[in-house]
């Protein structure tokens, strides 16, 4: 800026329409009666959307995952918190397999008998190890492995289970590339000026 010799006049927003000018069209415009509003923001519509999204990832048909949600103990319980509203405080909570779910309670919905985080599914434990196993076709590494998973699927501690899935592989251990080991040594002392240059 200190090249330039600035010479700074103030337009008045009255002369100089366009700066302002959705903020003033706000005010002229009518607005939408609620219920029209309601009509066009179908959030239910986009969530079943989501949720089939997500299970036409899973190899688990969607009425076995719908049982199996209804016969686990900890998802009806979880079910229950987001029906009734969860407990104020976490020490109320006895079983330590509710306390991830209660950490994400704002983020837990209900959707068609499912149990949702986000946009991933709450798997029941019957099907985890199945999951897993989907999840590894290809052999992919832990890092893309818990992409995949985040894209539809969820349940307590699943990153500590996928990591520990590609460790107990052995096409991923013989595959995985091993650090070179060396052992370290110190540059041997010059023995006059000059005698030895490094190049940066």
């Amino acid at each position: 800026m200190l090249n330039y010799d600035l010479d700074i006049q103030h337009i008045s927003s009255n002369d100089f329409g366009c700066a302002d000018m959705l903020s003033r069209l706000i005010d002229r415009t009518s607005r939408p009666e609620e219920e029209y509003v309601a009509a066009v923001i179908n959030l239910e519509e986009d969530i079943v959307s989501i949720i089939n999204d997500s299970l036409d990832k899973l190899p688990v048909a969607f009425t076995a995952l719908q049982h199996a949600t209804k016969k686990s103990t900890v998802l009806q319980f979880v079910s229950k918190f987001i029906e009734e509203g969860c407990p104020r405080d976490s020490k109320s909570i006895t079983n330590p397999d509710l306390l991830p779910y209660y950490n994400w309670r704002d983020s837990l919905s209900i959707v068609n008998g499912y149990v949702m985080l986000h946009d991933r599914v709450a798997v029941p434990h019957q099907f985890q190890r199945k999951i897993l196993r989907q999840l590894h076709q290809g052999h992919p590494r832990v890092v893309r492995m818990k992409a995949i998973a985040r894209s539809f699927a969820y349940w307590p501690g699943i990153d500590i289970e996928i990591e520990e899935f590609v460790r107990n592989c052995s096409p991923c251990c013989i595959a995985g590339k091993a650090p070179v080991k060396t052992t370290l040594e110190s540059w041997p002392a010059p023995s006059k000026p000059w005698s030895r240059i490094h190049i940066d």
